[in-house]
Parts: C-alpha cells; sequence; structure tokens
C-alpha cells in the first residue's frame, strides 16, 4: 500500500513533498570553505607581526621621541610621531570619558607592575634573552636550510617564463616603438632647454613681483575696503531701509490682501447660497406637479395639495430669508445696485394668488 500511495516505506517520517523530520530535503549549503596555502600563511604572517610590533612599542620602544637612537628599533620613530600628531584630538576625549577610570585603575595597576610585571620581566630578560637567541638561530638555520632554496628556485623559474613569454614581446614592442621615442624625447628636451626654461627665468622676476603686488593689495586694500564696505551697506539697510520696507507692507500691502481674501471668502459664499435654493425647487416642482401613478389611488384635494404647497413654499421662504439674513450680517462692503433675489419675488407671488 506504501508503494502503492508513492510513500517509501520507512520509519513514517518521510513525506511527499520534500520534508523531512521538519526539514527541507534540499542540497544543505556547506560551511566556510578551507582557505589555501596563501591565504593561511597570509593570516599567519599577518598575526605574528600585529603581536611582533604590539610587543615591540611595549617593551622595547623607550618612553619619549627624544630618547629614540640608532640602538632603537625602526618603528619607534614613527609611532612617536603619529601619536604627537593624533594625541591633540583625542585628549580632550581621554581626560573627558577615560582619566577617571584609568586615575581609579591606576593604583592596582601599580601594585601588579610592581609585585608581579616587574619580577617577571627581569626573569624574562634573565633567562629569556638565551632561548630567544637560540631560537633566532634555529629559524635562521632552518630559513637558510630549507626557506632560501626554494624562493631561489621560484625566482629562477619566475625569470624563466618571463624570459620564455613577456620578454620577446617587449623586445619587439621597443623595436617598433623605440625610433619613435627617441625622436619625441630629443624634441621635448630641446624645446625645454630651448624655450620653456629660458622663457620661465626671463618671466620669474616680473611673476614675482607681480604676485607680491597682488598680494598686498588683495590682503592689505581689496580685502578691508571690500569688509568695510559690506558693513556699511548692511548697516545701512538695516536701520534706514529694511524698517521703511516693513512698515509700508504692514500699513498698506497687508490689509489689501487681507481684503482681497475676505472678499473672496463672500463671493464663494454667496456662490453656494444660490447654488441651493434652485436644487431644492427642482426636487419641489418634481414632487408636486408628478402625482403617483396609481389605478388604485385617489388624487389628492386640490385646496389640501395647495395648503401643502404653500407651506412648502412658507418653510423654503423661511429658510432663504435666514440664509439671505446671515449673509447681509456677515457681508460688511458696501454695494450699490443689489437686484432682489429671484426667488423671494415668486414666493411672495404665489402668497398672493390670483
Amino acid at each position: 500500500m506504501a508503494e502503492s500511495s508513492g510513500l517509501k516505506p520507512g520509519n513514517g517520517s518521510s513525506h511527499v513533498n520534500g520534508k523531512m523530520n521538519g526539514q527541507t530535503a534540499g542540497h544543505k549549503r556547506s560551511g566556510s570553505r578551507p582557505r589555501g596555502l596563501l591565504g593561511f600563511l597570509f593570516g599567519s604572517i599577518a598575526r605574528l607581526a600585529t603581536w611582533a610590533v604590539i610587543l615591540t612599542l611595549l617593551f622595547r620602544c623607550p618612553s619619549t621621541l627624544e630618547e629614540c637612537n640608532e640602538d632603537s628599533p625602526y618603528i619607534c620613530k614613527p609611532y612617536f610621531q603619529a601619536k604627537e600628531a593624533i594625541v591633540p584630538y583625542t585628549l580632550p576625549c581621554y581626560e573627558q570619558y577615560l582619566e577617571p577610570y584609568v586615575d581609579f585603575a591606576r593604583p592596582y595597576y601599580n601594585s601588579v607592575d610592581s609585585h608581579i610585571l616587574a619580577p617577571v620581566r627581569v626573569y624574562a630578560v634573565q633567562y629569556g634573552a638565551p632561548w630567544v637567541e637560540k631560537g633566532q638561530e634555529q629559524v635562521w638555520a632552518q630559513w637558510e636550510k630549507h626557506g632560501r632554496p626554494q624562493v631561489e628556485q621560484l625566482r629562477a623559474l619566475s625569470q624563466q617564463q618571463y624570459e620564455e613569454s613577456i620578454a620577446p614581446h617587449l623586445g619587439r614592442a621597443g623595436e617598433v616603438l623605440g625610433p619613435y621615442y627617441e625622436v619625441g624625447r630629443d624634441n621635448s628636451l630641446q624645446v625645454y632647454h630651448e624655450y620653456v626654461l629660458p622663457t620661465y627665468e626671463l618671466l620669474q622676476p616680473y611673476a614675482q613681483q607681480g604676485y607680491s603686488a597682488a598680494s598686498s593689495f588683495a590682503t592689505e586694500t581689496a580685502l578691508p575696503a571690500a569688509h568695510w564696505t559690506w558693513a556699511r551697506t548692511n548697516a545701512f539697510l538695516n536701520k534706514a531701509v529694511w524698517p521703511q520696507v516693513r512698515m509700508v507692507y504692514v500699513e498698506n500691502v497687508e490689509p489689501q490682501l487681507v481684503r482681497i481674501g475676505e472678499r473672496l471668502e463672500r463671493y464663494k459664499n454667496r456662490a453656494r447660497t444660490k447654488v441651493l435654493p434652485e436644487v431644492n425647487s427642482s426636487t419641489r416642482r418634481r414632487t408636486t406637479t408628478e402625482p403617483p401613478r396609481s389605478s388604485f389611488s385617489k388624487p389628492a384635494p386640490q385646496a389640501t395639495q395647495s395648503q401643502s404647497t404653500t407651506a412648502s413654499e412658507r418653510a423654503t421662504f423661511s429658510s432663504t430669508s435666514s440664509a439671505e439674513e446671515q449673509q447681509s450680517t456677515e457681508s460688511t462692503y458696501w454695494m450699490p445696485v443689489q437686484p432682489p433675489p429671484p426667488w423671494r419675488k415668486r414666493i411672495r407671488d404665489k402668497e398672493k394668488g390670483p
């Protein structure tokens, strides 16, 4: 049954969707690739060089730059020069953030240095120096025995490959381009010695005089005059011009802008109040003129219809008059010609009747 349904027989943990025990059955991504011999050698040499520099700066360099001499390690002088260049920028941060903690930990460090580090340093120099010298001799002997022959063999092999592959092409290129190079070099040297150098020697005194004159004029006359002119102009504008411009704007321009805005707002409100009664009258006209079309309903009497029409017209008239009164109270500007609203006259004529 399991084989006919497409499921593999087993412990029941395999599924059709490719998942086994909650994990996808895809190809697992391998871990980090193992580094080659060149990467391993480069990393080892970098770590050893870093530790050598740190130990040299801590134990072999003197305390100041003035104490460095010919016997000091080569890295000490650049270290103190870089330190002098960086200290002015890092010293404020150090004094603000790190110095309290350093002052707090300095007594403990002095105690550890006097009781542990100093004796260990003395014993290391006394007993470890001979072992270090023996190790250096062994390393140098192994280098001379195994390392140097390999390096010489690689150098000879690279030289042979260069002579066989690159040198012929360079030789042919030199044969083709050599005459042009010689002609260009001779012409450029001739132009330099016959024209450029005499012209430079002739114009150098005048150029120096012109530069000195331009520099003195710029620093002694032009820049002070420009600064004085700018200061005087800025003071005059701030004291005499800008206050008057500000006063003219506040007294004349700003009120007109405010009035224009208010008038535009009134026109918008008037347009809305004119559109709304027209919409109401059209809807009322449809409802009053079209009776319900039904064979079983009896038409309403004329009196009732006229009463309802009069009541609706009164309601419309009251709403229109209230809107007009509100608009008249809101509008305060003078308008010499104002025609009466068309709906008010029509409603009054209907109320009077024939």
